[in-house]
């Protein structure tokens, strides 16, 4: 044995992985055969708008009607970028679903190679009909190719560990370094994946000297790509930080959300109560208005922070029951608005805040109504959310046989839980939709194959790698 698995050498595997991959590619192709849904959520005009503004030279601006607007503070360059790069947002959207949809072939590869046929082919299917990753691939959203360049950093970040040899272990750590920063230009909540990027590299095997050089290495282009466009921010706007994404959120929805429930009310309403407080809408705060003149974007980003961190803070033990209630929602809820709008049928409305904050009988039963009017709808909801709940029982299948996998499968799984948890747990907050979901869900299908279907046959080829296939005997 050359250390690869009876199962790697049938080309039918490969061929069966290719076959996912292209029904993944079709059916996410076939979301833009249908009514549009590219511009359904409201943050996909600003992208298109951000996009023009690159193809008009205006930099990271939006192009409107009446020209350039202010520099952007809230999104990164990345995914505006990637819009601008095609002559037509068709053709944009559809190599974001030949990408989303392609991803499914080395996930699947990378499951096969370490717990076998099986395993390798549950993780592709999982992420193929993956509900929320179809139809976001569909629209000028940037958690597709936030999703790719995430996952790519994670396998090649598990390969370096697997290698015992430095220099080459330092080349999958290399590479891996330039997909992180690709994600975080292209979403400022990849920050929180930094921790996990210096921690991972002294799992692997190698001398703890090689493991600090190679944890300067992950980190270091990630690092610098920060620095960089936080001091662009500071120059052209006066406000020095990443993204005025997190002070937004921390401040309008996490905060409104810890005062909806220690106040007993609506969620919008005490939204309004904090928007009073310092005078600007959350609507506004996503805008360019109120981050200029530069004192006056510096002045206000602090006081989001501040008030929402105080809130939050005072409320801990409150807050924290926030946040779990929000991290349940954000990991099973199926998409069902965009999903009704294609196939034409009631209950296209958005899922705002209060759909996680307090969802309440009325509104289950209303939402249930809707759906009642249209059974392929319900069919296609309740098909969802058995996909994700069977990727769920794969993961917690993988924790229950932690303490007889090896080292090298410790290792792995807790890389992706690690990963998972860094995506979904920012995303829990009032805002939750399955849309958040999306970065995470090729992992959470690596996790979920091991889960399921890994073998426990055969040998490893080194050292480092050197034990049984994880899953259940």
């Amino acid at each position: 044995m050359d250390g690869l698995k009876p199962g790697l050498k049938d080309r039918t595997a490969y061929l069966a992985l290719l076959a996912i991959a292209a029904v993944a590619v079709m059916l996410r192709l076939y979301v833009l055969s249908r009514p549009s849904i590219a511009l359904y959520d409201p943050d996909s005009g600003i992208y298109v708008q951000l996009a023009q503004g690159l193809r008009a030279g205006c930099g990271l601006r939006r192009l409107t009607g009446a020209g350039c607007a202010a520099p952007e503070l809230l999104r990164t360059p990345g995914y505006p970028l990637f819009l601008a790069l095609f002559r037509s947002p068709e053709n944009a959207l559809a190599m974001q679903s030949l990408l989303g949809g392609m991803l499914c072939l080395p996930l699947g590869i990378f499951a096969l190679h370490r717990w076998g046929k099986a395993a390798g082919l549950c993780a592709a299917v999982l992420l193929a009909v993956d509900g929320p990753s179809i139809l976001i691939a569909g629209m000028f959203l940037s958690d597709v190719l936030f999703a790719l360049l995430v996952t790519l950093w994670m396998l090649l970040e598990i390969r370096a560990l697997e290698t015992v040899a430095p220099r080459r272990a330092a080349f999958f750590v290399a590479i891996g370094a330039f997909c992180l920063s690709g994600a975080l230009l292209v979403r400022p909540v990849g920050l929180l994946l930094l921790p996990v990027a210096v921690a991972m590299p002294f799992l692997g095997p190698q001398r703890r000297l090689h493991q600090a050089a190679m944890a300067l290495l992950a980190i270091s282009l990630p690092a610098l790509t920060v620095v960089a466009w936080t001091q662009r921010n500071a120059t052209e706007t006066g406000v020095g930080t990443y993204s005025v994404a997190g002070d937004i959120n921390l401040y309008y929805y996490e905060a409104a959300g810890v005062v909806a429930r220690q106040r007993g009310e609506s969620f919008e309403a005490a939204q309004r109560q904090l928007e009073r407080a310092v005078g600007v809408s959350a609507g506004a705060a996503g805008q360019d208005g109120p981050w200029s003149p530069p004192a006056a974007g510096e002045h206000l980003r602090r006081a989001l922070h501040a008030a929402g961190q105080r809130i939050v803070l005072h409320h801990l033990g409150l807050a924290s029951l926030v946040t779990l209630q929000n991290f349940v929602y954000v990991s099973l809820a199926p998409e069902r608005s965009a999903l009704a709008r294609i196939l034409g049928t009631a209950g296209a409305h958005h899922v705002g805040p209060a759909d996680a904050v307090e969802p309440g009988v009325w509104r289950i039963a209303a939402t249930l109504r809707e759906m009642s009017a249209s059974r392929l709808l319900t069919a296609l909801v309740v098909l969802q959310l058995a996909i994700t709940l069977a990727a769920w029982c794969g993961v917690i299948r993988c924790m229950r046989y932690w303490r007889s996998a090896s080292r090298n499968e410790r290792m792995i799984l807790l890389s992706l839980l690690a990963g998972i948890i860094a995506l979904l747990l920012p995303a829990a907050g009032p805002e939750a939709t399955a849309r958040y979901r999306v970065p995470a869900a090729p992992m959470l299908a690596l996790m979920a194959g091991a889960g399921l279907f890994g073998e426990r046959v055969g040998q490893r080829r080194s050292r480092a790698t050197k034990s049984k296939p994880f899953g259940p005997a």
